[in-house]
């Protein structure tokens, strides 16, 4: 169909020669496209791996620094990632789809080392860049002009900034509460869990404050849970123990055994990531 409105049009006279060049350009684009999908060629997720290695490599070489040095960038150096610089970096990139496609990488690993501390606000953050990342992929439906698009584009890249400033602020707030990151991590839980079974208000914050600060002290206890990963019976004393304070301090006030799985999952997260 392209192929026949070029051939239609190509010798108007309101096309320009400037014109002209951008044509030939994308019909070049075209028929390697359209030489790579005939025959013997490789599967469609092979061809994205390679599309995104390239798209890797040039953003690399045209915008020198470790901030899109993908490969060097250390994995755990999240503090950049979530430093004035870094989002000043991105502002400054000129092209929309590269800047989006940037954010969307570096938000991604930013949300995965943040989960190795705080998995419930992590899968929060994840769901927020799904959303943005949907919207992304049904652009192609918009039947409006390149510009639209690209507004769009950049409306959404704005929304990754947001999501970026929101998990700044969330790895600062633990300092109003008076407790640590790692705490503020149980501290999260336990008020999610409190919200989703109905009985937040039956205990006072400084309740959860107090529970966030003893779990921590408690599964970082490196003696007492040696070897929890390779043996059982000292993950199962790991969890008791845990589901025991709780218990002293009415948490859950009412009997509710589901009220200890998500607190867990943090707490095996936690154990994973920083105990060891």
């Amino acid at each position: 169909m392209q192929k026949k409105a070029f051939d239609v049009c190509i010798g108007h006279d309101e096309i320009t020669e400037s014109e002209v060049e951008h044509l030939h350009y994308f019909m070049c684009v075209r028929s390697i496209i359209f030489k790579m999908t005939l025959g013997d060629t490789p599967d469609t997720t092979l061809m994205n791996k390679k599309v995104s290695e390239l798209v890797n490599k040039a953003i690399s070489s045209t915008y020198s620094g470790k901030v899109f040095n993908f490969e060097e960038q250390p994995a755990d150096d999240v503090q950049f990632l979530f430093s004035d610089e870094f989002l000043d970096k991105l502002k400054k990139i000129p092209y929309p789809h590269t800047r989006y496609q940037a954010l969307v990488k570096l938000l991604k690993k930013a949300i995965k080392e943040f989960g190795k501390t705080n998995i419930l606000k992590a899968s929060d953050f994840s769901k927020k860049l799904k959303n943005v990342i949907d919207r992304y992929n049904s652009r192609n439906e918009i039947s409006e002009v390149e510009e639209i698009i690209e507004d769009l584009v950049d409306n959404l890249s704005e929304e990754l900034e947001r999501i970026f400033n929101e998990m700044k602020e969330e790895q600062q707030s633990f300092e109003t509460l008076g407790i640590s990151y790692d705490e503020k991590a149980f501290y999260d839980i336990l008020l999610a869990v409190a919200d989703k079974y109905g009985f937040r208000d039956k205990l006072e914050d400084e309740k959860y404050i107090f529970l966030a600060k003893e779990i921590k002290k408690l599964v970082s206890n490196k003696s007492k849970y040696t070897d929890w990963t390779n043996r059982q019976d000292v993950k199962d004393e790991l969890y008791t123990d845990v589901a025991v304070l709780l218990k002293k301090n009415g948490y859950p006030p009412t009997t509710i055994d589901d009220t200890y799985e998500e607190i867990m999952k943090q707490v095996e997260n936690y154990k994973h990531n920083n105990v060891g």
